[in-house]
């Protein structure tokens, strides 16, 4: 049985809060963030990119789990190697870091759900190819990378500092940048000295 009285301060024994402060701080640690960034920027890259030239093979795999309409089901083919390849070079690079990585953090959600579905009404999809056609993945394991990207994305969304991402170091640059001063500075350059009377 767990000892209570490191549960519990008032029981005598010390408190476990300092050793999950730890834990938490490590979770957040940025050398992590930066593994996570890497991990789920390159995938999304490598994911988006492969299925560029298969888009009617992906549409075929996105009408096998029944869950969107023929249209809906086009559209959302066409639009998923792009945003992948969007949202993976946002948060490989750092830009717009937490909000790119809610959004993929929502992608990957609705993959899992689509999978466990599928499992659940006992469809026939063996194989996923979530990573194109060239890595072709079993249900199962495409399942497991999903979990694995969603712990992740959710370890990116709420890590500590800025480490090495080019958001702020750009927000910085646009903030810093005042066309107008400039221009103002340089009719002050040119404006002539008026004689003195």
């Amino acid at each position: 049985m767990p000892d209570l009285n490191r549960l519990n301060p008032e029981l005598g024994g010390p408190s476990l809060w300092p050793y999950l402060r730890r834990i938490g701080r490590a979770l957040r640690h940025s050398y992590l963030t930066l593994f996570s960034r890497v991990v789920v920027g390159g995938i999304l890259i490598f994911a988006g990119a492969s299925k560029l030239g298969n888009i009617d093979t992906l549409i075929e795999e996105i009408n096998k789990y029944q869950i969107l309409s023929g249209g809906v089901a086009s559209a959302y083919g066409h639009a998923l190697p792009f945003v992948e390849i969007i949202l993976g070079v946002a948060i490989l690079f750092g830009l717009f870091l937490t909000f790119s990585a809610l959004v993929a953090w929502l992608l990957f959600m609705s993959f899992t759900i689509a999978k466990i579905a599928a499992i659940v009404k006992g469809l026939d999809i063996e194989i996923c190819s979530c990573l194109g056609p060239s890595v072709p993945l079993l249900q199962t394991q495409s399942l497991a990378l999903d979990f694995v990207l969603l712990l992740l994305t959710a370890q990116i969304a709420f890590r500590r500092g800025e480490f090495l991402t080019l958001g702020p170091w750009l927000w910085r640059k646009v903030s810093s940048y005042r066309p107008w001063r400039s221009q103002r500075s340089g009719e002050a350059k040119a404006k002539p000295d008026e004689p003195e009377i």
